[in-house]
């Protein structure tokens, strides 16, 4: 059995793992508008797109070229989506709704891509976010009326939706070629936000200071890390991929450990008691569930 994309997935979510524990720092602490965190995301990924197009040039027809386009402009409807829900609400709350997103993709993936999972691959994948799900869980009485829910779960479902299209597009392109125009899709749909006055704003301030170090050093990592993952894509079915990505919370709550730890008025988050015990066994779901999945 080629485990290969298993491996890529792996360095893949160790890497947006860290983004991701950075996205929460910056948004919550550094930059005021959500709608700022998100310009810069299509930003650095316009930029290194542009140039990994540059590296390989685009080989498909203009339908092709459109396609994942539209993949990117949904990839970025999530990105807005999930940094508004986030702005909106307690993160511990928020995270687990943008966590079904196996879900959705696997729905899409049936639906679209005419994926078939056996039996014990179903059940992996439901283990799975039930752990990802768990792992970010504060409060689960309170779950359901958190401001910002359904804002996260549109998220969720954008997500699914573009790792079905990028599965799409890849039996035609190179993954190189699928990633690099999603990023220009990206860019397209967060362009919008510099209509605002208070965004705009604080991107030109954010331009002269040296927190732009933060977004661009942070989102190369993540472009590298989905880089990764699109190339993963490539490899095997995208519904068994995609649950395997829940793994990324286990490497997100080591990360939160550490910097709990060792950079308290940075980062502080509850890690003692029962949501640790609840954290470490949502862990020991997701490894489960991705075992069953993958293997």
């Amino acid at each position: 059995m080629d485990l290969s994309w298993f491996w890529l997935v792996i360095a893949s979510m160790v890497g947006m793992a860290f983004a991701n524990l950075v996205d929460r720092i910056a948004v919550s602490r550094i930059f005021r508008h959500s709608t700022t965190f998100s310009f810069f995301v299509g930003a650095v990924n316009f930029i290194l797109g542009l140039a990994t197009l540059a590296v390989f040039p685009f080989r498909g027809s203009a339908e092709q070229a459109a396609f994942v386009f539209a993949a990117g402009v949904v990839v970025g409807c999530a990105t807005l989506c999930y940094y508004k829900a986030m702005s909106k609400g307690e993160a511990t709350r928020l995270a687990p709704f943008f966590n079904l997103f196996p879900l959705f993709t696997l729905l899409f993936a049936t639906l679209f891509l005419g994926e078939k999972l056996s039996a014990t691959q179903t059940l992996g994948v439901f283990l799975a976010v039930a752990g990802a799900f768990a792992v970010t869980v504060k409060d689960f009485k309170k779950l359901a009326f958190e401001t910002g829910a359904g804002i996260m779960l549109a998220a969720a479902i954008f997500w699914g939706a573009s790792e079905v299209m990028q599965k799409n597009a890849l039996a035609a392109l190179s993954f190189w070629n699928v990633w690099s125009v999603i990023g220009l899709g990206l860019f397209a749909t967060v362009l919008p936000t510099l209509l605002r006055r208070e965004t705009r704003e604080e991107v030109f301030e954010t331009l002269t200071n040296k927190k732009i170090a933060v977004p661009l050093v942070n989102e190369t990592v993540y472009f590298v890390g989905n880089l990764a993952l699109t190339a993963a894509f490539s490899m095997s079915l995208v519904s068994i991929i995609s649950a395997a990505e829940s793994i990324k919370l286990a490497f997100l709550f080591v990360f939160a450990l550490v910097a709990s730890r060792f950079f308290p008025k940075l980062f502080k988050e509850e890690l003692g008691g029962r949501v640790l015990a609840q954290k470490i066994a949502a862990t020991a779901l997701i490894a489960v569930g991705v075992y069953l999945a993958a293997f």
